[in-house]
């Protein structure tokens, strides 16, 4: 497609040390003069037993956050973590528990922003 320039994306991570992980990417359409993307991501594993995390994505056609959350995370003698998770563009917050054996095997409950209580419990299937 001759005279189309395509667009340009720029991301950059930063690990100041072990067990962290700091990132960022924004994308740039010229055709469109306007940002199209842009994602701000962190990991930090504060100590053995505490982790932070967030994501935020914001999509430039839409002109909004699409997705937003914060997670802190405590592990519990080496076998059960719990964690709560912020969830802003929903305004839900959310309590998961597993057992660090079946990371796979995560429950949730959580409430949303008119105070109705949420269920999330993966492994049971699908309802009848």
């Amino acid at each position: 497609m001759a005279g189309r320039v395509s667009p340009i994306t720029v991301g950059a991570q930063f690990l100041p040390r072990p067990d962290w992980a700091i990132a960022a990417a924004v994308s740039y359409d010229p055709s469109f003069g306007s940002l199209t993307r842009a994602e701000v991501a962190f990991d930090v594993k504060l100590s053995p037993l505490w982790q932070v995390s967030y994501y935020g994505y914001y999509d430039g056609f839409s002109r909004s956050a699409v997705t937003d959350h914060l997670t802190v995370t405590r592990v519990w003698q080496d076998c059960l973590a719990t964690a709560f998770t912020y969830r802003g563009i929903t305004q839900e917050i959310w309590l998961e528990a597993w057992l660090t054996a079946l990371p796979w095997a995560h429950g949730r409950v959580g409430v949303g922003n008119q105070g109705n209580i949420l269920f999330d419990q993966p492994w049971l299937g699908p309802q009848p």
